[in-house]
């Protein structure tokens, strides 16, 4: 038996969910959930329950209906005196989506979104998106190299809508903008990225009928730079200029703590350690009796994959891979064993050492975190180089 279902949908207003109850049936049958979701140029409807005659009160004729994916060329109609459409559903759930606007396209459901190299490479990934009543979410994994990217993101104009995207990768802050409604788009970012970040793309605001997004383009433009590393026990403390990880002078950025003896084998029985927040950094004085050229070794312990620091001395970078200094995971943060604690020695990329030119003096060492993965230090050592 076919049922008359009436939901009202006036599309005067901003775009929302509007959650409508099913008429009962007379019959006894299980009545119809229905919810509906519109702005003033689309309507979409969604029913599940028994057969029924589905009327909305849409103000204008329509310029066109879907059914289910499929346009309704007949079986629908829209009544002048009443300003509603009507159509005939069977039994089921169904989505029905209605256009009130000239030249309709059916509203847009998924996208692939690749993530182009500007170098002219292969690519770093695609990101797949997804169309809803609020707007779009793309989401991927970036298969690119570790390191630091500038990244283009080009949308078209939204028209009369607010739109605004949003850009999320993994270890970096969320970038957030809006569209333009009369001309096109070019957001630019720089991401520091390790292989398989998660990277998110949104745009909010409406329901999209087309994918706004353009492209997405991405160049590296610095490399992580992988220390190379050894156990902790196998490093001649005597040799050199040794400062306690404790012994800082200066911090800021986040809280940071001593140990105070809480991790296993510290050198002085002591280090530091919640050294992990985006921009904290660290400073230590060191004092060098004689001017020459001077190694730099750094020993830690993290569970993180990839902490990534930027070492400055005396306010300047030393060399350019100083950057980006990438330490590993020493498989634990030596809360148990004292073999979690590595020497980290500071390298260019094919591992030679970065020779410091030190004149005799006090000089100030900082580390400052560039990705959010944390390192406790429990020392720094500089040891001259012949």
């Amino acid at each position: 038996m076919m049922r008359r279902l009436l939901c009202t949908v006036w599309v005067s207003v901003a775009a929302l969910w509007l959650p409508i109850a099913g008429l009962p049936a007379a019959d006894g049958l299980q009545s119809n959930a229905v919810s509906a979701s519109f702005d003033d140029d689309w309507v979409v409807v969604n029913v599940r329950g028994p057969a029924c005659e589905l009327e909305v009160r849409t103000d204008k004729k329509p310029t066109a209906l879907w059914l289910d994916g499929a346009k309704l060329e007949e079986g629908w109609s829209f009544s002048d005196e009443s300003r509603m459409t009507r159509v005939r559903l069977a039994e089921g759930v169904h989505e029905i989506e209605i256009a009130l606007l000239p030249n309709p396209k059916r509203a847009i459901k998924e996208a692939d979104i690749p993530l182009t190299d500007a170098g002219g490479g292969q690519g770093f990934g695609t990101l797949k998106a997804f169309f809803g009543v609020n707007g779009m979410r793309a989401s991927g994994v970036f298969s690119g190299e570790a390191g630091k990217y500038d990244l283009s993101v080009k949308c078209m104009p939204s028209g009369r809508k607010n739109l605004t995207v949003s850009l999320a990768a993994e270890g970096n802050p969320t970038a957030t903008w809006d569209l333009d409604r009369a001309k096109e788009t070019e957001k630019r970012i720089t991401l520091l990225l390790s292989p398989d970040a998660k990277l998110t793309l949104a745009v909010g605001g409406a329901r999209l009928r087309t994918n706004p997004v353009l492209g997405v383009s991405m160049k590296q433009v610095a490399a992580f730079t992988a220390l190379p590393h050894l156990p902790a026990d196998q490093v001649k403390t005597g040799e050199g200029v040794l400062v306690e990880g404790e012994a800082f002078s200066a911090s800021g950025g986040g809280e940071l703590k001593r140990s105070g003896g809480g991790h296993k084998g510290a050198h002085g029985n002591d280090n530091v350690y919640s050294f992990g927040a985006p921009g904290q950094w660290i400073e230590w004085k060191v004092s060098v009796p004689k001017a020459g050229k001077y190694r730099l070794i750094v020993v830690g312990a993290t569970d993180h994959a990839r902490p990534i620091r930027r070492l400055e001395i005396d306010g300047k970078l030393p060399c350019p891979a100083c950057e980006l200094l990438q330490f590993c995971s020493t498989g634990g943060w030596a809360r148990r064993t004292a073999k979690e604690w590595w020497a980290f020695r500071v390298a260019d990329p094919s591992g030679k050492d970065i020779p410091l030119e030190l004149g005799a003096g006090e000089h100030t060492l900082r580390l400052t975190v560039v990705l959010d993965h944390h390192l406790n230090v429990d020392y720094l050592l500089l040891q001259p180089i012949e």
